[in-house]
């Protein structure tokens, strides 16, 4: 991470959240930041395997079934982001 950017993040947010368009919304007084659990070039990687070796047989999208439903799943939606395997099979 940037020299100084957890710094001037936590402070951006606590004026953010001090301010008037949220301060009646959340009861937020303070914020913690994640320490990444290896070297900061290693990160990325780590997380891309994880989540490879997890999740990647749910999100896959073959050729077949891209041609019969002619539409990329959004996994950020609800409705894509269902669990049943057989929504994508041909």
């Amino acid at each position: 991470m940037t020299k100084g950017f957890a710094s001037r993040l936590n402070s951006e947010l606590l004026a953010l959240v001090e301010s008037d368009l949220y301060k009646n919304k959340l009861k937020v007084q303070s914020f913690e930041f994640h320490t990444a659990p290896s070297k900061p070039n290693y990160t990325a990687w780590l997380g891309g395997a994880i989540f490879g070796t997890t999740d990647l047989p749910l999100r896959y999208l073959t050729k077949e079934v891209y041609l019969k439903t002619n539409r990329v799943p959004d996994w950020t939606n609800l409705i894509d982001n269902q669990k049943d395997e057989t929504s994508y099979e041909i």
